[in-house]
């Protein structure tokens, strides 16, 4: 019963769906995933947050009146890339002109990268930074 985050969008309200959808970005907290089928003249729109942070990890965005974003569900790992995936509704999704909808299931492996600095000195070697 305990608030543990708050987050302030103005393209969500109490009707967008929420889904918690595993952990993403391999730091060991789950993240969660909002819906925004409304956004941009209801193109719709996927925004993931950061478990640990609350922070945009990064936006999903559907086709021009797709309504991408209506549903979301987390679907464990489908692939068995030991990555757990996620299901996004589009029930407006076109093809031509033929309304048929569409669910697509996405998979996202964010991992850190490796950058080394102060390289072009040939006197130096800079540290390494992970990011």
């Amino acid at each position: 019963g305990t608030l543990l985050a708050s987050i302030v969008d103005g393209d969500v309200d109490s009707t967008n769906p929420v889904a918690g959808i595993g952990d993403q970005n391999g730091d060991g907290v789950p993240e969660f995933a909002v819906g925004k089928p409304a956004y941009s003249s209801q193109r719709g729109r996927v925004t993931v947050y950061d478990g640990a942070t609350r922070t945009v990890l990064f936006h999903l965005d559907g086709q021009a009146g797709s309504l991408f974003g209506q549903s979301l569900a987390a679907l464990g790992d489908v692939d068995g890339d030991l990555r757990p995936d996620f299901a996004v509704g589009a029930p407006r999704h076109k093809i031509g002109s033929q309304q048929i909808g569409r669910v697509a299931v996405f998979g996202i492996s964010i991992q850190p990268q490796a950058i080394e600095f102060g390289t072009s000195c040939s006197s130096s070697a800079g540290p390494l930074h992970m990011y």
